[in-house]
């Protein structure tokens, strides 16, 4: 997911983060999209993702889980112009490191 911006800088995560979704295995169920993920702060180290898509210039739902991290890595789109002071459990990586990630566990957990 390449995001191209997030609407809360006091929190790295919780906001409104909207950006493509480029398929990296074409041979999978993957769209090339525009997605939009609202993240809610939940109890503790968890957050509440609704996460969709645009079709047709509307947001259509996908669905919601959620997440909780122990280290989270930042990367893609604007990352690496965060200004703000991020938590120590907290990192900007390079938008390549964010893609061979996730292309990594599609293939490792592709049945």
């Amino acid at each position: 997911m390449i995001f191209l911006s997030w609407s809360n800088q006091k929190d790295p995560i919780a906001g409104t983060w909207k950006g493509t979704s480029l398929c990296q295995v074409k041979d999978s169920p993957c769209h090339d999209e525009i997605a939009i993920y609202h993240a809610v702060k939940a109890e503790g180290n968890n957050y509440r993702f609704q996460m969709n898509k645009m079709v047709n210039g509307k947001e259509v739902e996908m669905g919601e889980t959620v997440f909780a991290y122990d280290h989270l890595y930042l990367g893609g789109g604007n990352s690496r112009l965060v200004s703000f002071k991020l938590p120590s459990n907290v990192s900007t990586v390079s938008n390549d490191a964010g893609m061979e990630g996730g292309a990594f566990a599609w293939t490792r957990y592709k049945s």
